[in-house]
């Protein structure tokens, strides 16, 4: 069934309800009709626009300007309709993005010899030594509900998958394939993509100025020895080495924060944990946990240690009882 403009217009602007909804029974099956009278009841000012158009036509084409208004208010009616339909999806699409809030991630600074010089070690009663996580690793190991058989370096563990929430936030994370080396917990990343990467001049045998392929697995053992003994820049040194053509790391961003915690480099140290726990793979997630709120602590970032410190607990996780024991001061 057809409307006029008049007709349309009276409907509109129509303060009886029971004139509207007359109109609207008698047009019912009319489906154009009734996305031009939601189209509009979405956008008021439509209508005026739709006169400014109308008026241009009434100069020209006199004789058929009914037929004309008519087909310009249906098809404004649907457009209007279907814009207002994409802009309810916009805002639930809007609505859901804001709720998922990932932390963000800073750049990776990647340390050179020049920049490690002038660094100092912290005090060897709060340092993060070797025999400490190597520690951790151990008793949450036997902790661990799922057995695992002790393993010599380079043994694969299986593959598990685990969902984190955070802040309202769900990861859909996986447990990557682990190993040992010198009894610390690594990703065996040999499983996930190609072991040799280009990487800088790093060893005098390469007396040319240029770049080198050296085993992932080489300097990240070398690395983490360096680590073991207390050499703590030159474990960075080694550790960039890999962030610098893997800036998403694990293995990487866990040592190397720890390396920085212990020379003292507490913002660093935030950064790399930081990325580390909104990593891909979540087999440092606890551990990065426990020592950022280290790092809040030396940082005297009273807010975010009580914050984190009350995550750590509710997790009821390997270090919740170790988080509810230290103080801020």
């Amino acid at each position: 069934m057809k409307t006029t403009k008049n007709a349309f217009k009276i409907y509109l602007f129509s303060k009886e309800q029971q004139q509207k909804h007359a109109f609207e029974r008698q047009h019912q099956d009319d489906d154009l009709v009734m996305d031009a009278i939601e189209g509009y009841q979405n956008e008021p000012g439509a209508w005026s626009r739709f006169e400014q158009v109308s008026l241009k036509y009434n100069k020209k084409r006199k004789t058929r300007i009914y037929l004309l208004s008519t087909v310009l208010l249906f098809m404004l009616g649907m457009i209007l309709y279907s814009t207002g339909k994409e802009q309810k999806v916009f805002i639930t699409q809007k609505k859901a993005t804001s709720s998922f809030k990932k932390a963000p991630q800073q750049a990776i600074k990647i340390f050179n010899k020049k920049d490690v010089v002038k660094l100092q070690s912290i005090a060897k009663q709060e340092r993060i030594t070797a025999a400490i996580v190597i520690e951790d690793f151990q008793q949450k190991r036997n902790e661990n509900s799922s057995e695992e058989r002790s393993i010599a370096p380079m043994d694969q563990l299986p593959v598990n998958g685990i969902q984190i929430q955070t802040k309202g936030q769900k990861l859909e994370r996986r447990l990557a394939r682990e190993l040992l080396i010198r009894n610390f917990k690594v990703i065996d990343y040999s499983y996930y993509r190609k072991s040799n990467f280009q990487t800088r001049q790093i060893t005098d045998a390469a007396a040319a100025n240029e770049a080198v392929q050296i085993p992932y697995n080489n300097i990240l053992g070398e690395a983490i020895e360096e680590f073991s003994n207390g050499n703590y820049k030159l474990s960075l040194l080694g550790l960039d080495q890999i962030l610098s053509n893997y800036p998403n790391d694990a293995n990487a961003l866990f040592y190397s924060a720890l390396s920085l915690y212990n020379l003292k480099e507490f913002s660093q140290a935030e950064n790399r944990l930081e990325n580390l726990m909104v990593n891909e793979f979540g087999n440092f997630e606890e551990e990065a946990q426990w020592y950022l709120l280290l790092v809040y602590k030396q940082q005297k970032n009273e807010a975010a240690f009580s914050s984190l410190k009350k995550e750590i607990k509710a997790r009821s996780g390997f270090y919740t009882e170790r988080a509810a024991a230290v103080s801020f001061e």
